[in-house]
């Protein structure tokens, strides 16, 4: 089968747009809202929990291969975007652990800079960075499993039977990143990395979201919620698989929007820039926490989604004011 020539999807920029703004407003409701806010938005953070993560893992998969993968393009242009994520995440984590844990010692400093932990808020952004990582270092294998779907199927399985790994020896926050622990909240890559290639293939075969199968699996999840077990940390089976049936829906939805000239020229410019406005996002919202005490405690849920919006939308003005120079443009000035 031949490969497509598309290099750039616009869904999924609006697709990282859509989880963007659903994961700032969950961090602020966790972090700034008072007890009945929560309490109240509850469903709403599970549910976006279910697709957040996932989303971005397949968003990657799926950008990785039309600019990467099926491109003439040096694969090795993923480092650089892989040392982008790494650092955002210290910048995160030492924000948080400053802001909002009010740690100040050296050797908190120094177990958040040796990955002797993981940061509340921040450690997504590690898993994102590894992930990347795997792909660049099994680029072969996965072109190999790409061209011939049923070794791309039993990758997905073999990837897939990590999830029933023993997982409470695992006491190292290091560890934690590559194989889930039941004592640590991470988010374990071998768990996550089918969705990752499943974005890829979707990618390679141009799949379009089926909106049916994702309700589907929507219904699936609100009727017997109370007989699955859907655990996120360490992540169960159950929750794996129904957060690519929500994501089906949110891409479904992304694609859809796609269609309007004034959604793309909000929603995609916050797509291209997801991972600012998940650290800037994050830094003010951590701020707000620490300043919690003086601006009279938790927040209601006006006020909570108030922030939430003016934070998106500070941030947005931030993307339009920075500007980017392309140095090889420049003309060295001449000599007198």
């Amino acid at each position: 089968m031949s490969q497509p020539k598309k290099q750039y999807s616009l869904d999924i920029d609006i697709l990282k747009a859509l989880l963007v703004l659903g994961m700032i407003i969950v961090h602020a409701i966790s972090l700034l809202a008072d007890a009945p806010t929560r309490e109240l938005t509850e469903g709403f953070v599970v549910v976006i929990g279910l697709v957040s993560f996932s989303g971005f893992l397949f968003s990657f998969g799926y950008t990785t291969w039309l600019s990467y993968f099926s491109s003439d393009a040096p694969i090795t242009r993923i480092l650089p975007t892989v040392f982008r994520i790494i650092v955002t995440y210290y910048i995160s984590a030492f924000i948080y652990i400053l802001f909002v844990e009010r740690a100040y010692s050296k050797a908190d400093i120094l177990r958040v800079f040796t990955i002797s932990r993981m940061v509340s808020y921040s450690e997504f952004l590690l898993a994102f960075a590894l992930t990347l990582l795997l792909g660049f270092l099994l680029k072969h294998p996965i072109r190999f499993i790409m061209e011939r779907p049923r070794y791309f199927f039993i990758t997905i399985f073999v990837f897939s039977l990590t999830i029933f790994l023993p997982n409470q020896w695992v006491q190292s926050a290091f560890l934690s990143m590559f194989i889930s622990s039941s004592s640590i909240y991470s988010f374990p890559v071998f768990v996550y990395f089918p969705i990752y290639l499943i974005g890829m293939y979707f990618a390679r075969y141009q799949i379009k979201p089926n909106l049916l199968l994702g309700l589907a699996g929507m219904a699936v999840y609100f009727l017997f919620n109370g007989y699955l077990k859907i655990v996120r940390f360490p992540p169960s089976l159950s929750f794996i698989l129904l957060s690519m049936f929500f994501l089906l829906v949110w891409y479904a939805i992304a694609r859809f929007l796609s269609q309007w000239q004034m959604v793309n020229r909000l929603l995609a410019p916050i797509g291209v820039n997801a991972l600012f406005y998940l650290l800037m996002s994050n830094i003010i919202i951590f701020a707000f926490r620490g300043a919690m005490p003086k601006l009279g405690g938790a927040m209601t849920l006006k006020t909570t989604a108030e922030v939430s919006v003016a934070i998106i939308a500070m941030i947005y003005f931030m993307t339009t004011i920075v500007r980017q120079v392309k140095i090889e443009s420049i003309e060295p000035a001449k000599s007198a």
